[in-house]
């Protein structure tokens, strides 16, 4: 399989899982969590993440360990697709170029953010698991502020290479 065809299969994994995420944590938006489990990656206060956790009682309890076992998987694939999305950039058209050492670096921009989503993850899951806290909540914060930063920026980053070396000649 190819680097372009493994991100492609990558980057339609990674959407079919944000789907996945989006209709098991349906019910999970409430007053306390207007954006449902996204809610918690930005409070800033340990008490409103423990309202956010509270007003997820019984089965909206079950759906947000769902959603965030499936939250789990995502930045696997994301990771990979931006990862192996910016080599086959940088091996292709831009070979050579400051183009591919744009579209590698937004690649690697990619799988850091995968890297920091994991952080992420992991402190949103001690707070689902047992309780939300100080540190829990600024580990969240802090990793879903820079994932989100590196994402963008790596999304962008491909997305300028493969608008700019669409006139390129290849060169293999």
């Amino acid at each position: 399989m190819t680097r372009a065809r493994l991100a492609a299969v990558a980057a339609g994994c990674a959407a079919a899982l944000m789907v996945a995420i989006q209709v098991v944590g349906a019910g999970l938006a409430t007053d306390v969590a207007p954006f449902g489990l996204v809610s918690l990656q930005f409070v800033t206060d340990p008490a409103d993440a423990v309202a956010i956790v509270a007003s997820w009682s019984g089965d909206l309890r079950t759906a947000a360990l769902r959603a965030h076992g499936l939250d789990l998987l995502l930045p696997l694939a994301y990771g990979t697709a931006t990862v192996t999305a910016g080599a086959a950039l940088a091996a292709g058209r831009a070979a050579g170029t400051g183009l591919g050492r744009t579209a590698r670096r937004a690649g690697l921009a990619g799988g850091a953010a995968a890297g920091l989503d994991q952080v992420e993850n992991v402190a949103m899951a001690v707070a689902l698991l047992a309780a939300p806290g100080v540190a829990t909540t600024a580990v969240t914060v802090a990793a879903a502020v820079a994932k989100w930063t590196l994402l963008a920026a790596s999304v962008v980053g491909l997305a300028v290479v493969r608008w700019r070396t669409r006139g390129l000649v290849a060169t293999a």
